[in-house]
């Protein structure tokens, strides 16, 4: 692992000075962007359908509605019909679209 020196105190460009944040009024009013406001052109988002229930057993499990939304791009099962739901949240399926 790597050994890192600490400078003599002093001699440090940042450390124990003051620091403007050139975004911080962007930031405190909302102007800012963040990672989350940018969307690229291409991104998916992504839906993933969780159980209501805390046990329960899957009988039935059709995603053909979920396939034929416009701009959908894929559905995919989590889990298969037969299996058990052993909390709640449990992931069921997700779906990505544009």
């Amino acid at each position: 692992m790597a050994e890192y020196v600490w400078p003599k105190q002093g001699t440090a460009s940042v450390l124990g000075k003051g620091i403007d944040r050139i975004d911080g009024v962007d930031k405190a009013t909302g102007a800012g962007k963040y990672a989350y406001d940018i969307t690229p052109a291409g991104t998916l988002h992504a839906k993933m359908l969780g159980s209501p229930h805390a046990h329960a057993k899957i009988t039935a499990l059709d995603l053909s509605p979920a396939e034929k939304v416009p701009g959908v791009v894929a559905v995919m099962a989590m889990k298969e019909v037969g299996n058990e739901i052993r909390w709640q949240g449990d992931q069921i399926a997700v779906v990505a679209a544009e």
